[in-house]
Order: C-alpha cells, then structure tokens, then sequence
C-alpha cells in the first residue's frame, strides 16, 4: 500500500484502469450483486490491492507533493464529523480546485467547518454541498464566508434546508462578493423574506450570471422583490 488506510478511498477519483472496472461490473452482474453498494465496495477493495497500479507514477506523485486539483466524495456518509475534518484540511490546502460534497448528511456543524474553511481558502473554485442537512445556521456561516472569499466561482446548496435566514446571510453576501458567477439555492424552504434579501443583493452584484431558486416556497412578495432587481442588474 502506498497511502494510509484513510486516504485510500480518496483515489476513487483517480481510477484510470476502465478494463479493470468493466470486469468488477461484469462479476456483479453474474453473481447478482449488481448494486450500488456492492459495486463501490468491491471497487473499494480492488483500488485497496492495486493502488499502485491504477494510479501509476504520475499520480502518485501529485497525491504525494499536494497536486490534487480536484476531488469527488459524493454519496457518501461522511457525517458531521467528517465535514469537519474536510473544514480543516481545506483551510490548509492550496491545490484543491474543485470538491463535491453531495449528499453525505454533514449537516450545520459540517456546513459550519466549510464556511470557517472558504473564509481562508484562496484554491477553490467550484464547491457542491447538495443535500447534506444544512440547516440556517450552516447557511448563515456559509453567507459570512462569502463576503470575503475572492476565489470560488460557483457553489450549489440545492435541497438543504437554509430557509430565509440563510438566505438572508447569502443575500448580505452577494452584495459584496464579486468572484461568484454561480449559485444553486433550489429547494431550501425559503420565502418572501429569504428572497427579498436576495432581490436586494441582486440590485448591487456584478458578477453572478446564473441563480437556481426553484422549488422554494417564494410568493408575490419575493418575486416582487427579485423583480424590481432584474430591472437594474446588469450581469
């Protein structure tokens, strides 16, 4: 083995072997464990005994000098816990450009360590946190990080439960942020009053050129508000 046990299931983003794959499919089908499940666990367990291989010199050099660019952890279960440590490791990290977080439950205490970590970080680019439990307070951490982060350019926060207060915290944010060309909020339980902030930060940013809000609870009074900005926003 070249890596530690816990860094291994990271080179899944790395698999470069395709013959290799197509046999592990093709074992599931005939033994009829043909599953998602089964099919990333055997995965797992073929990357365990041929890491060295899959990923060949070059690499295994960028894993080894911190030259990974981007990384996919999606369907997951990485949890609270492991949303911290993603926080952690992301304030120290200048590689990384790209990460997708969908769907591991990291909820607000997790959505709370990636905000702290987008308040330093200066290599990301690209960040999806789609369906991963973040409630408002996540939200509001997320918005604060926001005002200040000069280098993502897109974020996705579809089906989360931010609501109007984070959306308030956005909002606050996309007044004064001038990076962010993209932002997925669809499905988030928020109302007039999220997107009434989100209106009125509309009236004052620059840079977005593409904004998801469907499948919200927004009435007359929000598109009202997202309205009345359309009339003055010039991006």
């Amino acid at each position: 083995k070249v890596f530690p046990d816990d860094v291994l299931p990271l080179v899944f983003a790395f698999l470069v072997d395709a013959q290799s794959i197509c046999n592990i499919q093709r074992t599931c089908r005939t033994t009829r464990r043909w599953n998602y499940d089964t099919l990333q666990e055997w995965k797992l367990d073929w990357v365990y005994k041929n890491v060295e291989e899959v990923l060949g010199a070059e690499k295994t050099i960028q894993l080894r000098d911190g030259l990974l660019t981007k990384i996919n952890l999606n369907w997951n279960n990485i949890g609270v816990e492991g949303g911290k440590a993603i926080g952690e490791a992301l304030k120290v990290n200048t590689s990384l450009t790209k990460i997708n977080l969908y769907e591991n439950n990291i909820g607000d205490e997790g959505g709370k360590a990636i905000g702290e970590a987008l308040k330093v970080n200066t290599s990301l680019t690209k960040i999806n946190l789609y369906e991963n439990n973040i409630g408002d307070e996540g939200g509001k951490a997320i918005g604060e990080a926001l005002k200040v982060n000069t280098s993502l350019t897109e974020i996705h926060l579809n089906s989360n439960n931010i609501g109007d207060e984070g959306a308030k915290a956005i909002g606050e944010a996309l007044k004064v942020n001038t990076s962010l060309t993209k932002i997925s909020l669809r499905e988030n339980n928020i109302g007039d009053d999220g997107a009434k902030a989100i209106g009125q930060a509309l009236k004052k940013n620059t840079s977005l050129t593409e904004i998801f809000l469907g499948g919200n609870k927004i009435g007359d009074e929000g598109g009202k508000a997202i309205g009345e900005a359309l009339k003055v926003n010039t991006s």
